[in-house]
C-alpha cells in the first residue's frame, strides 16, 4: 500500500512524504472453498457504485472500498455470499471486490470502465484466455435482465480468482449449477496460476 505519511494536515498533502507498506500473510479462498469450489449466491445491493466521473473507479484506492463495505455487509447481513453493485445509470458494474462475466448462449460478456468498474488484472486474463480458447466475448453495458436471464455468471479477482454465481436475489442461474464455460475458463486459469500450463510460462515470474 503506496500512502502519504506525516507532515501536515488536510486535504492538501502539501510537502507529506509518500510512505509504501508491503505485508505478506496466508488469506485462503476470498469467497470461501464451496464459493471457489460450488458457487456463491449473491443479491444485488442498495449501495451504488460510486461514478467513474466522482472518483476514478480504475484507481485501486483505499478510500472507495468503503462502498464495497457497505455492500458485502449488506449482503451477508441478508444472508447473502457477497453483494453486486449497480451503476449510477442502472447498469451492472461489479462486486464490491470482483469483476463479473455473464454467458449467454455460449458467448462471455463483461463491461468496461463506463459502468464505475476496476480494470482488474484477472479480468484481462480471462478476456485474453476468451481469445485463445475461441470463446467469443463481448464488451458491453450489462443491465439486470441481461444478469437473470444468463445462462452462466462468475466473478474474477486477484483474490476470488475464478468464482461461479450459482443464483442472483435467489433466483438461480443454470439451475443452481456450476456452467462449462466457467468451469473450462476457471480450469486454463488455475492451470495457469499453478505454472501447469506450458504455454503461459512466461507470464510467471520465479520468486527465489
Amino acid at each position: 500500500i503506496a500512502f502519504y505519511g506525516y507532515d501536515t494536515l488536510g486535504v492538501n498533502p502539501k510537502n507529506c512524504p509518500v510512505n509504501v507498506s508491503i505485508a505478506a500473510f496466508f488469506w485462503g479462498a476470498y469467497l470461501g472453498d464451496k464459493g471457489l469450489s460450488q458457487g456463491v449466491r449473491i443479491c444485488i445491493s442498495p449501495w451504488q457504485k460510486f461514478s467513474y466521473k466522482a472518483i476514478p473507479a480504475t484507481a485501486k484506492a483505499c478510500g472507495q472500498y468503503t462502498n464495497s463495505m457497505l455492500s458485502v455487509n449488506y449482503a451477508k447481513e441478508n444472508g447473502y455470499d457477497e453483494g453486486l453493485l449497480l451503476d449510477s445509470r442502472g447498469y451492472v458494474a461489479e462486486g464490491s471486490g470482483q469483476n463479473i462475466f455473464i454467458v449467454k448462449s455460449g458467448v462471455v460478456y463483461t463491461n468496461d470502465e463506463k459502468s464505475s468498474i476496476l480494470l482488474g488484472i484477472t479480468r484481462a486474463t480471462i478476456i485474453q484466455l476468451c481469445s485463445e480458447l475461441n470463446i467469443p466475448i463481448i464488451i458491453k453495458d450489462i443491465n439486470c435482465e441481461e444478469l437473470f436471464d444468463a445462462d452462466e455468471i462468475f466473478f474474477t479477482g486477484t483474490a476470488s480468482e475464478v468464482t461461479p454465481v450459482i443464483s442472483v436475489d435467489d433466483k438461480e442461474i443454470n439451475n443452481g449449477n456450476v456452467g462449462t464455460i466457467t468451469s473450462k475458463l476457471k480450469e486454463t486459469y488455475m492451470d495457469i496460476v499453478l505454472g501447469k500450463s506450458d504455454n503461459h510460462l512466461s507470464w510467471l515470474t520465479t520468486v527465489k
